[in-house]
């Protein structure tokens, strides 16, 4: 809701400070859906960013868990060879 009113108050203003050249009448009926359609698209950024934090927290719980069984089955990789151009 903190983002959503400031971005409904925001696309209104705008909105109407864009049509009031074609006539006061005409911007002030166009101010509200300015206003909503911006807080539509600030509702798609809040669910999108709250979907990409979820499946982080998700994918980071799972990787974790992963590694800690696998680190338990594998051996340490042994270190590359120097290439013989380097000695």
């Amino acid at each position: 809701m903190e983002l959503i009113l400031p971005a409904a108050l925001i696309g209104s203003s705008v909105t109407f400070a864009l049509l009031w050249p074609y006539g006061a009448v005409l911007a002030l009926v166009s101010a509200p859906f300015g206003g909503g359609f911006l807080a539509i698209l600030a509702n798609l950024l809040l669910a999108f960013v709250e979907r990409m934090e979820r499946q982080e927290r998700k994918h980071g719980i799972q990787a974790l868990s992963h590694q800690k069984r696998w680190r338990k089955r594998l051996k340490p990789a042994p270190a590359p060879a120097t290439p013989a151009w380097r000695k």
